[in-house]
């Protein structure tokens, strides 16, 4: 049986996703084909150049910067320095050409001239995956072929379709969520975070759809976190673990009937 993983955007929340990748190995599950948006591009192409051993060194090695431990990181650097700074450590644990990947990998970006999404079958890694981590009005557009990208999850929030047709079972791992907020603190927000918060509220609804295309669907509650939480990312990698290990089960429950 052929079995694909789809890997949703999420920001610093993508950390989660290791915990997800731990329990598969620990399971003995092997993914044949990984698809990635935003912050599940970054860490499906690291993980389907180098495994787990290439995902474990590149994350110990971003969150040992001194901004990233920060409780307002943006504050010490600029987002254009901050991402690419992710990008400089990024470039150093995968193979340049998507074709050239021990693990069939799709990136996910989002065309912001055309408003259509693009798929990145091959070609340079690191390009595809800045385009499509390129979260808009935070991070700066990426130029491909003369075209502009930005953040896949704008039109490809799970990308599981991505590898629905090629594998047999597909596993998404989906980090999407928002906490309540009462009226008297929504009526005191400003204008920027109204924004945010519908962005939130339009990417969970289009999750919600896009996870339909899964068998089986890990799902963090990120309760607090947010995408920007990147000084919380050890926390949040470690959530991801105990939230895998409590939905495991289930996996295997339907891996095993499908025979």
């Amino acid at each position: 049986m052929k079995i694909g993983l789809a890997l949703s955007g999420g920001g610093a929340l993508g950390a989660a996703h290791i915990g997800v990748l731990e329990e598969l190995e620990k399971n003995h599950i092997k993914i044949d084909e990984i698809s990635g948006t935003s912050a599940g591009a970054i860490m499906a192409a690291i993980y389907a150049s180098g495994g787990l051993k290439a995902l474990d060194a590149f994350f110990d090695e971003v969150t040992k910067i001194a901004f990233f431990n920060q409780k307002r990181p943006f504050d010490l650097i600029t987002p254009v320095k901050f991402y690419d700074k992710i990008f400089e450590i990024f470039k150093g644990y995968c193979k340049g050409s998507i074709e050239d990947m021990p693990i069939k990998l799709l990136v996910a970006a989002t065309n912001i001239g055309t408003g259509k999404r693009r798929v990145f079958k091959s070609g340079n890694t690191v390009k595809a995956v800045r385009a499509s981590s390129a979260y808009p009005g935070v991070f700066p557009m990426q130029t491909i072929d003369g075209q502009l990208y930005v953040d896949g999850g704008i039109t490809c929030t799970l990308p599981a379709e991505l590898i629905r047709e090629t594998s047999d079972f597909v596993i998404g791992s989906e980090l999407y969520g928002i906490t309540q907020i009462p009226s008297e603190k929504i009526k005191k927000i400003n204008r920027a975070l109204l924004l945010v918060r519908t962005l939130d509220i339009l990417q969970m609804q289009l999750s919600a759809e896009f996870s339909k295309q899964c068998d089986f669907c890990f799902r963090m509650n990120p309760e607090t976190l947010k995408w920007y939480s990147f000084n919380k990312m050890v926390e949040i990698r470690e959530r991801g673990r105990v939230q895998a290990r409590d939905q495991i089960k289930e996996l295997l429950k339907r891996l095993d009937s499908q025979g």
